[in-house]
Order: C-alpha cells, then structure tokens, then sequence
C-alpha cells in the first residue's frame, strides 16, 4: 500500500504503522493486517495485490484456506514500512532520476522521482512481470518503442509482462513521481 491522503493507519500484528502521504506498507505472509483511518478526515491510499484472488470476483468460488493456521509475528528486524517522503535512502540513476524501494516476498514498490531526470527510465528492465504504474504526483511521458502517451497525476498503467523497452519521462522539469508496483514472482 502506498498512503496518498490522511491519518491512515496499517495494522500488522497488532501494531498500527502510521500510512500517511508517501508512507509504503508491505503485509507480509500469514501476518495479521489491516487498515484503520485515525483520524475523522478521510484517507486515500492505492493497493497491489500481486497474488491472484479469483474469489473477489464473481462468481466467488470458494477457495481452500492459505497459509498458517494462526497469524505469525512479523520478524524481527524485518522492514514492513517505509517513508518515501524522507530523503534519506534514495539512489541515483543514470540520466538524474531518483527511486526509492520497499520489498516484500511476492512485490515491490518503487517510487520514482523524475524532477531532475535528463533521460528516460526504463521500467522494463528486469524479469517479465506485471507492473502497475500510479503517477503521484506531476505528469510525465510512457512510451513504448514510437508509441507514446502524457500521464498525469493520480492515473494508473498496467504494463503486461509482454512489454520491453517502456519508458517514463518527465514532461516539465522539476515535476514528477511515480509509483511501480511489480510482482516479484513471474
């Protein structure tokens, strides 16, 4: 999950993790998680599910039961948040842009600074899988090969594992942050 608006908070085994705006949160396997909003204004954040959920849908078969037979602690000294508007930990790629990263066991969330990008990032490079690309903040240009589209604040492309050589660009310098989910299982 990644906080966009409010006092969200995310419950991981019975401890709230404060979700605010570019706040990340990954549950992980068989860890009890939830949401609750601490405040009385409303809260806005943008999920993944990079685990496919065919019961959510209609028909909603049922499914046998996953995991553990109870909730298990989180690990310790396992990472499950992460401030994305705090600059510390952010690294630089080449052509200027700035991304940043939380991971779990099946996705990852990338967030992806392209105010000072003099070149375009590849999304692609890496294994086939499905990415969900959220522009936060700003607009910015994705292109595939000669096809090529503006993006602006608060839309969403899928990008199928199929794709190669996609792109984002900054289209006013100084603007631009993106969210990329990926799965981390092809």
């Amino acid at each position: 999950m990644l906080g966009l608006d409010g006092g969200m908070h995310y419950l991981m085994a019975g401890t709230p993790h404060p979700l605010w705006r570019l706040t990340g949160a990954i549950a992980l396997a068989n860890v009890a998680h939830g949401n609750s909003n601490g405040t009385t204004a409303p809260a806005t954040c943008i999920e993944f599910q990079p685990v496919l959920r065919p019961d959510w849908f209609p028909p909603h078969p049922r499914r046998p039961r996953e995991g553990a037979p109870a909730p298990v602690p989180i690990p310790a000294g396992r990472t499950v948040t992460e401030d994305f508007s705090s600059t510390a930990g952010w690294r630089a790629a080449p052509g200027g842009a700035r991304s940043k990263s939380l991971s779990g066991e099946t996705m990852r969330l990338t967030l992806w600074n392209l105010s000072g990008a003099s070149a375009p990032v590849d999304l692609t490079s890496g294994p086939a899988v499905e990415r969900f690309v959220f522009v936060v903040d700003g607009q910015a240009s994705i292109a595939e090969g000669s096809n090529q589209r503006a993006i602006g604040r608060e839309m969403l492309v899928i990008v199928s594992p199929a794709a190669k050589n996609v792109t984002v660009s900054s289209v006013q310098k100084g603007i631009g942050l993106l969210a990329v989910f990926e799965s981390l299982r092809p």
